[in-house]
């Protein structure tokens, strides 16, 4: 696809090089403690009620040794059945840079990236969420 954009739209250049990644979790509820299946998660204090009907969190988080950014949104969402929780735990990993068209480091770098977000994932949930996805 990316010749296809480059022969039709002929870009001079990149301006950010990104992978995004949207996973929905269809955790078992309607009550459960989030602790148990995300590694991140909103803490509420003990003096409020512990009740969530909608929560929204993002992160981000500089990687210094890949010189970009990792953006974690952590969001409820409707869900499938009423026995269930379901969470939106959305990476979005970039680097903002100028890089030439035809430029192969580009690829090399997404590669880093999609690596990076597998690694970012597996860190955001515990083997119970595993096991779930499975």
């Amino acid at each position: 696809m990316w010749e296809i954009y480059k022969r039709v739209c002929k870009p001079s250049s990149v301006t950010r090089a990104a992978v995004r990644f949207i996973n929905r979790l269809d955790l078992p509820g309607p009550a459960l403690d989030f602790k148990d299946y995300l590694r991140t998660v909103p803490e509420v204090s003990t003096d409020l009620p512990q009740g969530l009907s909608a929560y929204f969190m993002q992160l981000q988080i500089p990687q210094e040794d890949l010189k970009c950014m990792l953006i974690i949104n952590e969001a409820f969402t409707p869900p499938t059945s009423p026995e269930l929780v379901s969470v939106i735990l959305d990476f979005d990993l970039f680097r903002e840079q100028i890089w030439q068209r035809d430029d192969e480091d580009i690829w090399r770098f997404l590669e880093e990236l999609r690596h990076r977000k597998n690694q970012a994932f597996e860190a955001s949930i515990t083997d119970k969420t595993r096991r779930l996805i499975d």
